[in-house]
């Protein structure tokens, strides 16, 4: 059995890039602060899932982590055929990091924010690689928010003109909640989402009738703390999916196509590993052409908004089929996260099964695990502890 891989067994003529995941990310970015302390929750789920990063890593790579896993659970991961990295808590690593050898290539964070460069600040001369994401740029949190995701919708259906896409999706931004009475008299159902925010989280629907001060009052919060707050058309959502991007200074390139599964209020619960070809896009008479197109269109959209000037990196775009007036129709970039998703775990994942293969990568709770066992075959592959509330599994 092989012993948790420690600092001191990391092979220092070999370069190793550093993981973190930093799943508070998005809220660091509403926060936009040098400093930012998640909530115990979040704590929580960052702690619990920590070692995830490995889906990206080699074995001289090191995944920042707050306590070592176990033997049992290195060996568990090793019977699944995973790549181990180097687990390095993070104590060792940022309390240790110049008396000991590091051959340090690459600093890749979850999401890159003010927090994360200051988390860093003392490291990154011990790095080798620099890249556009080095130093804080504040253009990265602007296109990293749901009014930049507005403007590459706008670009993408004006670049495109394709029957198959929703023109009524563009969400608006508002700086005061008085602007929204009046937006009933377009439509009864509206979203209002934070700017800032992810999987599902920072959501609102209101009407007419569901706009009282409970609404007000969190919308109103959302105003106070970033400035302003989105609204848009509530869709009647069929399903969801995703493209994910890799961007260089170079290019940005598709790296897949990837559907996922939320709960009735919208929140992600996991990505499937391969491309599930749903029905609903043969009965539209999309194929795999249309949306090859499709993305090659959200590439030139998200060129034009200079990302690749401030970030270097994976990125997925959000995207989902609607209901509109009776007809099916594409609205093709519900967010842009400008950061790693579980999505991107999911494709690392795509060379451990079958394209054939309906597995789910699954995120939640202790109680979801458990549920999931009794409906289907589980493999789990963050560590659990007497103490775990979160984890990670592969629903098969």
């Amino acid at each position: 059995m092989q012993k948790p891989t420690t600092l001191h067994s990391i092979n220092s003529s070999v370069e190793s890039d550093v993981y973190i995941f930093n799943a508070s990310n998005d809220s660091a970015l509403a926060c936009n602060n040098l400093s930012y302390s998640p909530t115990k929750f979040v704590k929580t789920f960052e702690n619990d899932l920590a070692t995830l990063p490995m889906l990206f890593a080699n074995e001289n790579d090191i995944v920042l982590v707050n306590e070592q896993p176990t033997e049992e659970y290195i060996s568990q991961m090793l019977e699944y055929g995973f790549i181990i990295p180097q687990f390095v808590t993070k104590d060792n690593f940022f309390e240790h990091q110049h008396s000991l050898k590091y051959n340090l290539r690459c600093i890749k964070p979850w999401g890159w924010s003010k927090t994360v460069h200051t988390i860093f600040r003392n490291s990154k001369d011990q790095f080798k690689k620099t890249s556009v994401c080095t130093e804080w740029n504040p253009k990265l949190r602007e296109l990293s928010g749901r009014q930049t995701a507005a403007i590459v919708l706008q670009r993408i259906i004006e670049k495109q003109k394709s029957s198959i896409l929703s023109n009524t999706a563009i969400p608006k931004s508002l700086k005061s909640i008085e602007e929204i009475p009046e937006l009933f008299l377009q439509t009864n159902r509206w979203v209002l989402k934070s700017p800032w925010s992810s999987s599902g989280r920072g959501l609102m629907r209101i009407s007419p009738q569901r706009f009282a001060k409970t609404e007000q009052t969190w919308a109103q919060a959302i105003i106070d703390e970033q400035s302003f707050i989105m609204i848009e058309p509530w869709h009647e959502k069929i399903f969801d999916f995703s493209m994910l991007f890799s961007v260089s200074s170079d290019e940005i390139s598709l790296l897949c196509f990837s559907t996922f599964k939320t709960n009735e209020k919208g929140q992600f619960l996991g990505s499937f590993i391969h491309w599930q070809e749903n029905p609903v896009f043969l009965e539209m008479g999309i194929t795999e052409n249309d949306l090859n197109e499709l993305a090659e269109t959200v590439i030139e959209s998200l060129k034009s908004t200079n990302l690749q000037d401030v970030y270097e990196g994976w990125i997925g775009v959000d995207a989902m089929v609607i209901r509109e007036n009776g007809k099916l129709l594409i609205h093709p970039c519900v967010e842009i996260n400008c950061r790693y998703t579980i999505g991107h775990l999911a494709f690392a994942l795509r060379k451990y099964f079958e394209p054939s293969s309906n597995a789910l990568l699954r995120i939640g709770s202790i109680k979801d695990l458990q549920t999931s066992k009794l409906q289907s075959k589980v493999q789990i592959i963050t560590p659990i502890n007497e103490s775990t509330q979160f984890v990670g599994w592969i629903e098969n």
